[in-house]
């Protein structure tokens, strides 16, 4: 019998709970620039499905190192302390270094919506936003209200989104937990997270003991809706894989580490595999769980995290480096922190 059309693929990397709800869809990068590459995958996922879909990210880059002409899509209020959201797109102006000479060419969303047009030939515009809880709630609630958007996925490449705070390890959590505070109290939007590149973090102290205890927990919470698993055969891969080749040749000297061991899993390396010159100092341990996309509930995420009222009032971005400091070292001298685990390590 031939499949009706209003049958469900076969391969599908966004789960129906999210798919078959949402309509205008913001994929958000959850911590640092490279983190919305992660989002590419779903992008294209839900473009298939019929989906409007935008990007944003929560970046390290200052957001007066470039400028943008207007945007004719959406109405966005200038850059201020308050909402500190912005856009960046192909006829943005750059100069490399900018701002700040350390960088030099690091700028992952400037590269990014010069793919979609040099290579995909398609205007996508990049959203960025940076600070503390406060300032990304509003701008990120300000792009829900401009865009009409009802679903918000943030997408983080890697797991240290998951922590709790009192881990013996929490990888770089700075952006990722402020990030995750603002996304869970935004309003006229469902939203989610998604995790994709299990074992990443424990270059940065992360235990996958933890991650799992944390997937667990949002279970029990009935906030988990599944993992999928990006496939080599599919478009998504393919599309991130253009993305990738792209930014090695455009971005010399800072290809992105998650997204190069994202691609090299889901295609069927294993082991100290290396594609990125960036990691010839570390042992890798490239695996198939790495390309699994886990998606979780952004309330149920937030809501076993014990750093979450206490990074609720942040405004900049060092405030919550500082809140999360301060937190562990009262939870240190009380001895609150939580054991190692090295009976899972991958």
């Amino acid at each position: 019998m031939a499949a009706s059309s209003e049958q469900q693929p076969m391969y599908q990397l966004v789960p129906e709970e999210i798919m078959g709800q949402c309509n205008r869809v913001l994929l958000c990068g959850c911590g640092g620039g490279y983190d919305v590459y992660s989002a590419i995958p779903l992008f294209y996922a839900l473009k298939a499905r019929g989906k409007q879909v935008f990007l944003g990210s929560n970046t390290f880059i200052f957001l007066d190192a470039f400028s943008s002409p207007p945007l004719s899509s959406a109405h966005l209020p200038p850059v201020s302390d308050e909402t500190p959201l912005t856009y960046v797109c192909a006829d943005s102006t750059w100069p490399p270094g900018g701002k700040d000479d350390y960088w030099g060419e690091y700028f992952p969303e400037f590269y990014l919506t010069h793919w979609f047009k040099k290579v995909e030939n398609q205007d996508v515009p990049i959203f960025m936003f940076r600070g503390g809880v406060r300032q990304l709630r509003s701008a990120m609630q300000t792009l829900v209200d401009a865009l009409n958007v009802d679903t918000v996925i943030i997408v983080d490449g890697g797991t240290d989104s998951l922590m709790s705070g009192d881990e013996p390890g929490l990888g770089t959590p700075t952006e990722d937990l402020a990030c995750i505070v603002a996304a869970s109290r935004l309003t006229r939007a469902r939203s989610f997270l998604s995790c994709v590149g299990f074992g990443l973090d424990t270059f940065h102290g992360v235990e996958h003991y933890y991650v799992l205890k944390a997937i667990a927990e949002v279970t029990r919470a009935r906030g988990y809706l599944g993992l999928h698993a990006l496939l080599p055969q599919s478009t998504e891969f393919q599309k991130s894989r253009s993305l990738q080749e792209y930014i090695n040749t455009n971005a010399r000297d800072f290809p992105s580490i998650v997204c190069s061991s994202v691609l090299d899993a889901a295609d069927g390396h294993f082991g100290d595999h290396r594609s990125n010159p960036r990691t010839g100092g570390s042992e890798l341990f490239i695996n198939p769980l790495m390309s699994i996309y886990w998606y979780l509930t952004m309330e149920a995420v937030a809501s076993r995290m014990q750093l979450r009222e206490a990074l609720e009032g942040t405004t900049t971005i060092q405030d919550v480096q500082s809140t999360i400091e301060a937190w562990r070292k009262a939870k240190a001298a009380k001895g609150e922190i939580l054991d190692h685990h090295p009976t899972l390590k991958l």
